[in-house]
């Protein structure tokens, strides 16, 4: 699927929601079918089990939703009720099969339901997860990258065991996450467990409290049945600041990447009296090297309250004293490449105006050609526009 083969081309490439991860992009053609092979997945899980128990052993899968609604191609045209019917035959199955190796939950992914256009989804989204739940297998429905905004009151309604909810959002936004204030005005369901994301998974600066302030007041709110867990899929950290030799200490001490975020995890747990999800939210991935800024991981909000618009324009400055030495030197082209424009969009179409208008001063402050990596910019090329 990557490379390609004889008479098969390789998939596109793009960006993970708001995030620099990058996936391959499933493609529908037209009257596809669905006809996976779980063996893999079942060798997996086997093999967990017999390495750390079965109560300890649970499987991860991305959700119907969010796979349906990244595809591409003549065939994701269709009316999402009308791809689920052709798509949710595999997921029970697979359900069905997990519960016969009797796994004590399953952790299906599901960040597309954070998106604006989640909410217009709820009953296509609402009879997906019924029929998931007819198998009989208790889910964990894991969310991340932001709050659920209007979707928040019917997805936690959903017929699942637990729900996991991202308390942080992107490290520095300009707006903040909502969790907490929607938690707030509409409850959490009785008898269902949260999933707390109150470890930033998308940050590299170690936890200063906010985590336990968050548990405090969930505790306040009623919030009883609940494990810790990061905000989103630790796979957009470093792996482990004791593999940094060359850090001076003072900045450190300062640090948690994916290891690190493991340890707050647990430490959190055991202050509150609570459980940590150590599963695919709390797991490392190898991913590419960087060979950019990633902004998002390095916004400082506590104590230095910087966010992520104005450490824009302080980079910008930087940029463009960079650029005048390199002119005043003799270069006659200087390229700065700007592959997080679309990258750092919001997840909630509200909010792209105000993002759009601080990134794009911000490129045109630090002044070059611009060169954009593989993403989807079609919705935002006005904003492209402007950058000349």
């Amino acid at each position: 699927m990557a490379r390609g083969a004889e008479g098969c081309v390789a998939l596109d490439m793009s960006k993970f929601f708001d995030t620099n991860y990058h996936y391959l992009v499933p493609e529908l053609e037209d009257g596809w079918v669905a006809r996976p092979n779980f063996t893999h997945v079942l060798d997996r899980v086997a093999r967990c089990q017999a390495t750390i128990g079965k109560e300890a052993s649970v499987p991860i899968i991305i959700g119907p939703v969010t796979f349906l609604c990244l595809a591409r191609g003549p065939g994701a045209s269709a009316p999402l009720a009308e791809r689920l019917q052709r798509v949710l035959p595999a997921y029970r199955a697979l359900l069905g099969q997990l519960k016969a190796m009797q796994v004590p939950e399953v952790q299906v992914h599901e960040p597309y339901l954070v998106t604006s256009q989640a909410h217009g989804l709820r009953a296509d989204v609402e009879g997906a997860y019924a029929a998931l739940a007819a198998e009989g297998v208790p889910i964990h429905l894991a969310t991340y990258y932001d709050d659920l905004g209007d979707a928040y009151p019917w997805v936690v309604a959903l017929p699942v065991a637990a729900v996991g909810l991202d308390f942080l959002g992107v490290p520095g936004a300009a707006e903040a996450n909502c969790t907490l204030e929607l938690i707030k005005t509409h409850g959490f369901p009785a008898g269902k467990r949260m999933g707390a994301g109150v470890v930033d998974g998308r940050s590299v600066w170690a936890d200063t409290g906010l985590a336990g302030a968050l548990l405090t007041e969930l505790r306040t709110l009623g919030v009883l049945n609940l494990c810790i867990q990061p905000s989103a899929p630790l796979q957009h950290l470093p792996l482990d600041v004791s593999m940094e030799p060359e850090l001076p200490e003072g900045l450190r001490a300062r640090l948690g990447f994916a290891v690190q975020k493991l340890g707050e995890l647990v430490r959190v747990a055991a202050a509150a009296g609570t459980a940590a999800t150590l599963g695919e939210l709390a797991s490392y991935r190898p991913k590419e090297l960087p060979f950019e800024i990633e902004a998002d991981k390095y916004v400082r909000s506590e104590p230095f309250n910087c966010r992520r618009d104005k450490q824009a324009l302080q980079l910008a400055l930087a940029l463009r004293q960079e650029v005048a030495a390199l002119e005043a030197a003799g270069c006659r082209v200087v390229q700065v490449d700007e592959p997080a424009l679309r990258e750092g969009l919001p997840l909630k179409s509200s909010r792209w105006a105000a993002y759009l208008g601080w990134a794009v001063d911000a490129f045109r402050l630090s002044t070059a050609v611009a060169a954009l990596l593989p993403s989807d910019f079609q919705d935002i090329m006005a904003a492209i526009d402007d950058m000349d």
